[in-house]
């Protein structure tokens, strides 16, 4: 189990946390990754939600948020930095091949990588929706079907989601912006939630 204790093990492990810890650890907007990684962490750790997950599932998101930033560009902080947009499928990558090393369960690795392809899903949703975009929704009967039905998992899911744009706002200083998309990131979650009775 790598819960809060042994998160400092698992950065000495990883190859690419040096990179995003670093000072080359700057994304294109000149937020420092590894700051907001930690910084997603804590959220996750700190929400009322996740004391309430089974121990198995509290791993698979604290690790899903350790992870699902590993696949951006990165580079030093004044410097041009690429931007990647669908990092997801480089970062569920990563995820799966450090924690396969590790000897973590495959059932594990597999809840990881669902959690980290899905990293904004429910943001972006909250996002479109509020800026007034046409947004094709993603169907709640495919994420629950996708996520196997496990409320467990969409619940964290939901925490991941919540804990990224939460920090992300703090680094670029838009600290309102889970304020204004949570009713619409409720909605949708309880729209999937709904799908797995």
């Amino acid at each position: 189990m790598f819960m809060k204790f042994k998160l400092r093990e698992l950065k000495k492990l990883v190859p690419d946390w040096q990179r995003l810890a670093g000072e080359s650890g700057y994304q294109h907007n000149g937020q420092h990754l590894g700051k907001h990684t930690e910084e997603v962490i804590n959220e996750v750790l700190g929400n009322g939600q996740y004391a309430k997950l089974p121990p198995d599932y509290q791993e698979i998101v604290v690790l899903a948020a350790f992870f699902h930033d590993m696949g951006k560009p990165t580079g030093k902080i004044a410097g041009p930095v690429s931007r990647l947009i669908n990092h997801e499928e480089k970062s569920g990558q990563i995820a799966g091949l450090e924690l396969k090393k590790l000897g973590i369960p495959a059932e594990t690795i597999r809840r990881v990588r669902l959690l980290i392809k899905h990293d904004n899903l429910m943001s972006e949703y909250g996002r479109r929706k509020l800026h007034g975009e046409k947004y094709s929704e993603v169907l709640p009967s495919t994420v629950a079907n996708h996520f196997k039905y496990d409320e467990w998992l969409l619940t964290a899911l939901l925490i991941l989601n919540k804990a990224d744009v939460i920090a992300a706002g703090r680094g670029s200083g838009s600290l309102g912006r889970w304020g204004k998309i949570r009713p619409w990131v409720n909605e949708y979650f309880l729209k999937c939630l709904k799908e797995t009775k």
